[in-house]
């Protein structure tokens, strides 16, 4: 399951940006409906410990209880890691917009080791 990206690294550390920092965006893509978004963090949703599945393409339909997986557009992170799972379906204060509240898999506040994927073939 993905926890997040490396944006520093020393010669024995490194900071995360975990998946609801504001600084970090996913390809996701919901196995249940084919519907792809971005999964980003948001300053009013970090205090859940939550992100956002946002930017779906058009005609996408989410649910609550979908599973998010990584997409691999962009080529940043493989297709298929786990992300996590729908837990809300809201829309934009004009109306037309849907977007999924998605509570990571990982439980960020009890990390004990993580593995890192340092190089990956992208397969289209």
């Amino acid at each position: 399951m993905l926890v997040g990206q490396i944006t520093e690294l020393g010669t024995n550390w490194a900071t995360v940006s975990t998946l609801i920092d504001v600084d970090m965006s996913v390809g996701g893509y919901v196995t249940s409906t084919s519907s792809t978004g971005m999964v980003m963090g948001e300053y009013a949703l970090m205090k859940n410990k939550v992100a956002k599945l946002t930017y779906l393409a058009d005609g996408a339909q989410i649910f609550v209880g979908d599973e998010v997986i990584t997409s691999g557009s962009g080529g940043a992170f493989p297709a298929g890691l786990v992300v996590g799972t729908i837990t809300n379906v809201q829309t934009e204060a004009g109306g037309q917009i849907e977007y999924g509240i998605v509570q990571p898999a990982c439980d960020l506040d009890s990390l004990v080791q993580v593995f890192i994927i340092k190089d990956f073939t992208v397969v289209e």
